[in-house]
């Protein structure tokens, strides 16, 4: 049985696709982590009282300069671990043994790995000079950044699909990164990616980008796609709502 999605044809018989395990939960981590971001607030807290009230002003410009600031330091080191083996296989590998991202994926990360990108937004954060409420809001925004980039999911409202001109990675994007393990080495923009041509191309301009939502196929099929960097390979790609 066939039904037309997107001008193809697509079978509804074909078998679906493997189903990802949820990952354990590993509390341990988690504990021998919480004093690393509870003892400290003690000692800060003197300092927090002195600033004075920040301007609606002043939070947006803060939040978006440091991530913006992150994501480039976030791009230096996540492209270096990729192209250099010995990085990738001691620091980096960890993070992409599952090909289908899910949200613990965002934890599945080396020691080295973890210090590294919390020291990121330290600098980011200190080199700004955010307020300490910038720095709180920060850090709620991008927890969410880090769950949705590896959810798996395109939902209308996620910032892929409400950021224009596709200046947001997004789950699409990032879910490609993970399946083919190129492209794509910003963490929540893809400004430097494009100007650089880490992305999958259509048409060889630097304004295309073949990483598409598919409307509403269901996510029991799978759907026909071309990947390969610049050569386009025409392939089988098991994931609805992801088209590389």
């Amino acid at each position: 049985e066939l039904r037309k999605q997107n001008g193809e044809n697509v079978d509804l018989n074909q078998e679906p696709p493997p189903v990802t395990e949820a990952s354990e939960w590993n509390w341990k981590a988690w504990i021998f982590e919480l004093w690393v971001y509870v003892v400290p607030l003690s000692r800060r807290a003197p300092k927090i009282a002195r600033w004075g009230p920040p301007t609606a002003f002043q939070i947006c410009k803060d939040v978006t300069t440091a991530l913006l600031l992150y994501d480039m330091f976030f791009f230096c080191g996540h492209f270096l671990m990729h192209k250099i083996p010995f990085l990738f296989r001691t620091l980096h590998k960890k993070h992409h043994i599952n090909k289908e991202s899910r949200a613990p994926e965002v934890v599945r990360l080396s020691l080295v790995e973890e210090v590294l990108e919390v020291g990121m937004s330290i600098v980011a954060l200190n080199y700004l000079k955010c307020h300490p409420i910038s720095r709180s809001i920060y850090n709620c925004i991008i927890t969410f950044l880090l769950t949705e980039l590896h959810c798996g999911f395109d939902f209308p409202w996620t910032p892929q699909n409400v950021i224009p001109g596709g200046f947001s990675t997004g789950s699409r994007r990032h879910h490609y990164h993970h399946r083919f393990g190129r492209h794509y080495y910003q963490k929540f923009f893809c400004h430097v990616d494009r100007i650089f041509g880490f992305f999958q191309k259509n048409d060889g301009s630097l304004l295309a980008d073949s990483v598409k939502p598919i409307g509403d196929l269901p996510a029991e099929l799978f759907v026909k796609s071309t990947s390969g960097g610049l050569e386009d390979q025409e392939q089988v790609v098991p994931v609805a709502g992801i088209q590389s």
